[in-house]
């Protein structure tokens, strides 16, 4: 999901009252901070491609096609992101002098606007000898603003609706190539701008209705381009466009969830959106379990999943598979407060073109006429929604 952190104290110190200005010094560890926002720009559409091209190989080549069960590990596998952000929360401000550590909590100590204080909020006072580090928890709560137990109550319906999105995304990818469920997917903007209308008061304009038509246009005509990618055979035109309509139905609810995100933790700060996407991956392991035994019991049909324990060879393609959706989560983040939002957006875009040049050389599905128009016009009608949107910020 993509969210604006307002500080990072690695990544953006210079511009921060308390810091010095830039020397030329300075602006050599600015190139070197930026080769690594590129590095982890490059890494993002990789792992985003190799987590669909992984996840389609273990159903349809491994023969383990239990979408929830991968849903859940992989959901469950970011829950790892929660002691991450813990250890780089410490190793922030325990590597270095006690002056630069003081000085990063002061410039931490900040709220975006319109975030309600909680009812016991105290500002932290620092001095130069002060000795303890505030706590990583206490930290989240008395500089941001945090309420535990309203935020474990979103993450409960956030994860359910993210689970939800991936289940329907993973149970069409054993019938579509992961080129055309990449194009198809990233109309999820569209349907965030709809529900942002709804929800969020965004305001409606010319320009944002005319990318909304040209994204879900470009997905009407990727949606009936041929693709193979691993599918032994060839799918039917039926199958295929219902693996189409559940990649849309994933886009949608993946769209809810962007929006409904924004609306109820509107904390942009990169350590706690890393601390939500860690809860919610608790959520995942502590609560969703208990999906494994109801799918299995379910009556014949495309829903339903025998429960057995993976063998080596399947949990081995699991782990890869929930290691490269976590890498993916990390460098999302790191991206964003490194570089900028927008630069991400159109990296996340670029996994369309990346998609298909994989599947031509792994599968020889080469991408043919409908394929790059339909992609041609959602990369377009982002680009117009981008466009209007800084346009009018």
């Amino acid at each position: 999901m993509l969210s604006v952190p307002d500080y990072d104290p690695l990544a953006s110190q210079e511009s921060q009252p308390g810091f010095p200005e830039k020397t030329p010094t300075d602006a050599k560890g600015g190139s070197k901070v930026f080769s690594f926002g590129n590095f982890c720009l490059v890494g993002l559409i990789a792992s985003w491609v190799a987590q669909s091209e992984i996840c389609q190989y273990l159903q349809t080549k491994v023969n383990y096609d239990k979408p929830y069960a991968i849903v859940w590990f992989n959901h469950s596998f970011t829950a790892l992101l929660l002691p991450i952000q813990i250890l780089y929360y410490y190793a922030r401000f325990c590597c270095c002098d006690e002056s630069i550590r003081i000085e990063r909590l002061k410039t931490s100590d900040a709220r975006p606007s319109g975030w309600p204080l909680p009812a016991d909020y105290t500002p932290l006072e620092y001095s130069d000898e002060d000795k303890e580090l505030v706590g990583f928890f206490k930290y989240a709560h008395v500089a941001h603003g945090v309420e535990y137990r309203s935020l474990i109550k979103t993450c409960l319906w956030l994860s359910t609706l993210y689970l939800m999105a991936d289940y329907v995304y993973y149970a069409a990818l054993p019938d579509i190539s992961v080129a055309v469920a990449t194009c198809l997917f990233n109309t999820s903007c569209v349907f965030a701008y709809g529900f942002s209308v709804l929800l969020l008061d965004e305001t409606l304009s010319f320009p944002k209705l005319l990318g909304v038509a040209l994204a879900l246009g470009g997905a009407v005509v990727t949606s009936i381009a041929p693709g193979k990618s691993n599918v032994d055979g060839h799918v039917s035109p039926e199958v295929r466009y219902m693996a189409s309509a559940f990649v849309l139905t994933s886009a949608a609810l993946y769209g809810l969830y962007e929006t409904l995100y924004k609306k109820y933790q509107p904390n942009e700060n990169t350590d706690v959106v890393n601390m939500v996407s860690g809860l919610i991956g608790v959520v995942s392991a502590l609560l969703f379990w208990v999906g494994l035994p109801l799918v299995h019991f379910l009556p014949n049909c495309i829903f339903q999943e025998t429960l057995q324990v993976p063998s080596g060879r399947e949990f081995s393609y699991l782990l890869l598979n929930a290691s490269a959706a976590l890498i993916f989560n990390m460098l999302l983040m790191l991206s964003i407060s490194i570089t900028s939002p927008l630069l991400v957006s159109v990296a996340c875009m670029a996994t369309i073109p990346v998609s298909g040049v994989a599947d031509w050389m792994l599968w020889g599905d080469q991408p043919g006429l409908q394929m790059i128009l339909g992609s041609c016009l959602v990369l377009l009608g982002f680009g117009l929604l981008v466009w209007s949107d800084n346009k009018v910020r």
